[in-house]
């Protein structure tokens, strides 16, 4: 997570995308608290790749859709305005 932060693109875009669809993955089944998961998803501020982008967003709508109907739907769709908005180059 450091790492990405810092300077994502020591890590190929293709990794940084398997890195994010794992913890969401290991998120899903239990084994990693959703909060740990979602705070790889900070550094996407500074993604300009696409193919980390195709990974979130398959993960974060899944989340979207699990949380859709609930109490914490209006809290998770502030939160993912935030990570959801790539930066213009």
């Amino acid at each position: 997570s450091a790492q990405l932060l810092k300077e994502n693109t020591a890590i190929p875009p293709i990794n940084r995308a398997q890195l994010l669809d794992d913890a969401m993955n290991v998120a899903k089944a239990g084994i990693l608290h959703y909060r740990t998961a979602l705070a790889l998803t900070k550094y996407l501020k500074f993604e300009r790749d696409l193919i980390p982008w195709m990974a979130a967003d398959k993960t974060l709508g899944y989340l979207d859709d699990m949380l859709r109907g609930t109490p914490a739907y209006d809290h998770w769709k502030v939160s993912s305005i935030f990570t959801s908005k790539p930066r213009s180059t």
